[in-house]
């Protein structure tokens, strides 16, 4: 149903409140004895009608749409703080994962890693590169194969006296990057070990501490093993053994001379570490 040809505009303009006082008694006049423009005019209203009360109720100052805006933008911020901190601790864990791992494939404290050698060597699962009980050839051997120095003693013995170790030869093993010594000694029908490494995470450290002069020796006991590590310019040692007496006396392969055993037989001890 459409409206009076002409009065389609006058019904917006009476919708939107536009006419002026005459032109609304005169256009109100005509809707009553029109039924076309009433009918346009009532679907009009309702669908402006329906417009305005979607609406809000009143305006919203400014400065509450500046608020809000603020709140926004703080809930941003504290957004992004959250996402940022989830990261981090991300990858601290994640750092610390690594580090767990490094750590748990680092080598053991070198005292430690000598006990292993030790029973391992003794468990038949260590082949020694050159078996002799000739110190010199053993110390030719190992030469070019390690990266320091290296003379095997061989003490001689007062007269009546035997022997207390026979060398039994030796081998060549890594640790901590570097190329250590191996050497195997048999005291009374008991193997004992020598481990050498000029390594810096070789330093010993732990253990019972005993003073014989300048030297300082560590004294561990471990799995049945007596372990004892010092170190002496710039070269790293790790005797290991499994005398049932002191441990002290398998000192004897490297300080076995008259005039040396005063540094094994006057060891006195020292701070505990």
């Amino acid at each position: 149903m459409s409206a009076c040809f002409g009065n389609q505009e006058s019904i917006h303009r009476y919708v939107d409140a536009e006419m002026t006082p005459q032109e609304t008694i005169e256009f109100e006049k005509h809707l009553i004895e029109c039924p076309q423009c009433r009918a346009q005019y009532q679907g009009l209203r309702a669908v402006s009608d329906l417009v305005r009360g979607a609406r809000p109720l009143y305006d919203v100052p400014d400065a509450s749409f500046q608020a809000a805006r603020r709140l926004v933008e703080r809930a941003e911020t504290e957004r992004r703080r959250l996402a940022l901190r989830a990261a981090g601790l991300a990858a601290v864990a994640a750092c610390v994962f690594v580090c767990l791992v490094v750590w748990g494939w680092r080598e053991p404290a070198f005292p430690i890693f000598a006990g292993q050698a030790h029973r391992k060597f003794v468990e038949g699962g260590t082949e020694l590169g050159i078996r002799s009980s000739d110190p010199q050839a053993v110390s030719e051997w190992l030469r070019p194969r390690i990266e320091f120095p290296l003379r095997l003693p061989d003490y001689p013995v007062n007269g009546g006296e035997l022997k207390r170790y026979r060398l039994a030869g030796a081998g060549v093993m890594p640790y901590a990057g570097r190329r250590s010594a191996f050497i195997a000694y048999d005291m009374g029908g008991k193997p004992i070990t020598l481990l050498m490494s000029a390594a810096p995470r070789a330093a010993p450290s732990g253990g019972d501490v005993y003073r014989s002069g300048k030297l300082v020796f560590r004294f561990v006991e471990r799995d049945g093993l007596h372990i004892i590590s010092w170190t002496d310019r710039g070269i790293h040692y790790a005797l290991v053994s499994e005398l049932g007496g002191r441990g002290a006396d398998s000192c004897a392969v490297c300080h076995g001379q008259a005039a040396e055993r005063h540094l094994i037989e006057g060891l006195t001890p020292g701070r505990h570490n």
